[in-house]
C-alpha cells in the first residue's frame, strides 16, 4: 500500500514541477494538494480523494500499530492512484514547456 501512496505522491509533484514549484519532503498528500491549488492549478476529484492515500504512506511504511488492509481498501487505493497517475501524465502532455 505504501507503494500507491508513493506513486500518488510522485504523480502529484510531477505534473507541477513543470511550473517549477517547490515541493517540501512530505507523506502528507494534503500539503502536496494544497500547494498545487494555491499556484491556481485546478484539481480534479480524482486528486481530491487521493490525500485518504496518505495514511497508508505513513502507518504501512512504518512499523507498529495498524490495521491490516483489507482487498476492497486495496482495490480502492490502486483505482485512486491510477487515477492521479493519468492526471499527471495528461498534465504534463499538455503543459510542458519547450
Amino acid at each position: 500500500m505504501f507503494s500507491f501512496s508513493a506513486s500518488n505522491g510522485k504523480s502529484t509533484k510531477g505534473g507541477p514541477r513543470i511550473l517549477r514549484v517547490d515541493f517540501p519532503r512530505t507523506h502528507s498528500i494534503t500539503l502536496l494538494l494544497d500547494i498545487i491549488d494555491e499556484v491556481g492549478i485546478e484539481i480534479p476529484v480524482e486528486l481530491i480523494e487521493s490525500a485518504r492515500l496518505t495514511f497508508y504512506a505513513v502507518q504501512a511504511r512504518y512499523p507498529g500499530a495498524y490495521s491490516e488492509v483489507g482487498y476492497e481498501e486495496y482495490l480502492d487505493a490502486v483505482k485512486i492512484a491510477e487515477k492521479v497517475v493519468c492526471w499527471a501524465q495528461e498534465y504534463i502532455k499538455h503543459n510542458r514547456q519547450k
